[in-house]
């Protein structure tokens, strides 16, 4: 009876159906090599912008695929693709290149690589499957504020809402040359920092949400920082910032630049203004009216008295109170200390604070309200076409934001 029992056993045992694998004779994995340069170290980072790779598409047995296969290239750096360059900083959607696998192989092909910073490393998609490969990391240099701040076209229209850097997490740990980085303005939820060996695009608002920390002072030197970037209404941000701020020296807000004089620098100057972004500026002008007559509900006169009751903005005139062709003063609340703007209306005062921008395009829609589509080959009816929706022109906006009494002329208030 036993041994019944185990032939039968046996027979069970030898009857395993096997199955071919669902996967089986199609690519599961790209393999790719960097061949050049060498990857470098977060000490020593490669400073090549040029790679040679291989790609290998291999089945679930770890084998090679002979079939051909398009393939989609691009470098991943600060938590995003980059692809190829474009205007606006945005290449994310556009490969650096896109290759051919034939047999299943590319070899030593060489890319022209995006400016990258940071750890790095080379992706290759495949197009149908969307199989994804990546390179070991390559390690660039971290940025600079002006790596960061700087557009990738300066005298474009949409400079100021543009970057290159939307939505990467970054890391600064350097000032330009010999310089430093030191905060400048401090604010119940952000504050600024200063490459000071740099004269443009060489200032950036952190924003902390909540209080930043006690030793986040005017002067406080810094050894770095890191966290996301964003363009909020065209203006730079790092969000949820970590703060490495040097204790071993005391704050010395010497070593900040001057604030720059913006009392003859035009409001359309956005290539100049964009420069200054998150840097201490000073403009001298007359207090407007922050609640206007309006009898003729004239738009523009309207949006004067919503800064104010919204945002506690008010234009400050140096030629006209209209708020197209002049600055904006954003206070903390609509009295600072004993400087109450209702109470001083047509009186002359110098302020200080961050300049800081709000810019970008309106979207065109169809009457149904869907944005209106465009290409190369069908431009817009009106506007223009940015990333195949038509928009309306750029805008811009510039305020200096008020951090505390101190900025606002004492000789000015009551």
């Amino acid at each position: 009876m036993k041994r019944t029992l185990a032939f039968a056993t046996l027979l069970l045992c030898g009857c395993v159906e096997r199955q071919v694998s669902p996967t089986s004779g199609s690519v599961t994995t790209l393999n790719v090599t960097l061949v050049s340069p060498d990857p470098g170290s977060p000490g020593n980072p490669n400073t090549q912008q040029t790679a040679v790779i291989n790609i290998d598409a291999l089945q679930d047995d770890g084998t090679n695929l002979p079939v051909d296969l398009m393939v989609d290239v691009y470098l991943s750096y600060g938590g995003v693709l980059s692809g190829a360059a474009k205007a606006c900083g945005d290449g994310t959607t556009v490969p650096i290149e896109t290759v051919q696998l034939v047999n299943g192989k590319l070899e030593n092909r060489m890319l022209t690589l995006p400016a990258a910073f940071g750890q790095s490393s080379i992706w290759a998609v495949e197009r149908v499957s969307h199989i994804v490969g990546a390179s070991q990391p390559i390690f660039f240099a971290n940025p600079t504020i002006p790596d960061i701040d700087t557009p990738p076209d300066p005298a474009a229209p949409s400079a100021t809402f543009c970057s290159a850097f939307e939505k990467k997490f970054i890391t600064v740990d350097r000032a330009t040359g010999s310089g430093e980085l030191v905060i400048d303005s401090v604010f119940n939820g952000a504050i600024t920092v200063v490459d000071t060996g740099a004269d443009a695009y060489n200032a950036l608002y952190l924003f902390t949400f909540g209080a930043p920390a006690t030793n986040a002072v005017k002067g406080a030197r810094m050894r770095g920082f890191s966290g996301n970037v964003t363009k909020f209404v065209g203006f730079t941000e790092v969000n949820f910032p970590i703060l490495q701020i040097d204790n071993s020296v005391a704050p010395d807000p010497s070593k900040l630049p001057a604030p720059v004089d913006l009392t003859n620098i035009g409001v359309t100057n956005s290539q100049k203004l964009n420069s200054l972004a998150a840097r201490t500026v000073q403009l001298t002008g007359k207090i407007c009216d922050p609640y206007p007559a309006n009898p003729k509900k004239d738009p523009n006169i309207q949006r004067t008295d919503d800064q104010w009751i919204k945002y506690s903005s008010f234009v400050l005139a140096r030629v006209t109170c209209s708020s197209l062709s002049e600055f904006a003063v954003e206070l903390p609340s609509k009295i600072i200390g004993s400087f109450d703007p209702t109470q001083l209306v047509g009186q002359e005062v110098t302020i200080r604070g961050m300049l800081k921008n709000s810019s970008g395009q309106t979207i065109l829609n169809d009457p149904t309200g869907v944005p209106i589509t465009c290409s190369d080959t069908h431009a817009c009816d009106t506007g223009v076409c940015v990333g195949n929706i038509c928009k309306k022109n750029p805008y811009n906006f510039w305020t200096v934001a008020v951090r505390n009494a101190a900025d606002i002329n004492p000789a000015s208030t009551p």
